[in-house]
C-alpha cells in the first residue's frame, strides 16, 4: 500500500455497530462507539473513553429531555411557553407554585419576608414589579 492509501484508509471511521442492549461500561472497549435505540424510542451514542461511558442521546423531532440538573451559566431565551411541573426556587428566597383543586387553579408566591408589596383597604393589592406599580383586586376565599 502506499503512503496516499494507508493515509486514506486510516481516515475513515468504521461503521458503528447497533447493539440490542443497553451498553454497559464493561461491554465496550477502550475508544469504541455503540449505538443503541432506548425504552424512549431515542438513538443513543454510546462511546467508552478513558474508562468512562459517555452518552448523547438523538432525537428524530428536535425534542431533548434531560434526565438529571441542567446548568445553564448565562441566559435562557425561550421564544415560546415554558411548561413547568414543580415549583420556580429563586436564590432570594421566593417561591412560585401552581396547584389545581376542584377545577380551580392557585399560584402561590412565598418569600421569606414581604418586600414590594401591600394591601390596600379596598382589598386590592400592590405590587412593584421593576418599579412599576401594578394594582391588583382580590377578594377572600
Amino acid at each position: 500500500m502506499d503512503r496516499i492509501s494507508r493515509y486514506i484508509n486510516n481516515r475513515k471511521q468504521d461503521k458503528i455497530r447497533m447493539s440490542n442492549n443497553r451498553p454497559s461500561l464493561q461491554s465496550l472497549r477502550e475508544g469504541e462507539e455503540v449505538l443503541y435505540i432506548n425504552k424512549d424510542n431515542k438513538l443513543c451514542r454510546y462511546r467508552k473513553e478513558k474508562g468512562i461511558l459517555w452518552k448523547s442521546e438523538m432525537s428524530h423531532d428536535g425534542n431533548h429531555i434531560v434526565e438529571k440538573d441542567l446548568k445553564i451559566k448565562k441566559n435562557l431565551s425561550v421564544s415560546k411557553n415554558i411548561h413547568l411541573d414543580g415549583t420556580i426556587k429563586f436564590d432570594n428566597g421566593v417561591d412560585i407554585t401552581t396547584k389545581a383543586t376542584g377545577g380551580n387553579e392557585t399560584l402561590s408566591i412565598t418569600t421569606e419576608e414581604t418586600v414590594g408589596s401591600s394591601v390596600t383597604p379596598d382589598g386590592s393589592l400592590k405590587v412593584y414589579i421593576n418599579g412599576t406599580l401594578y394594582q391588583i383586586p382580590i377578594k377572600e376565599v
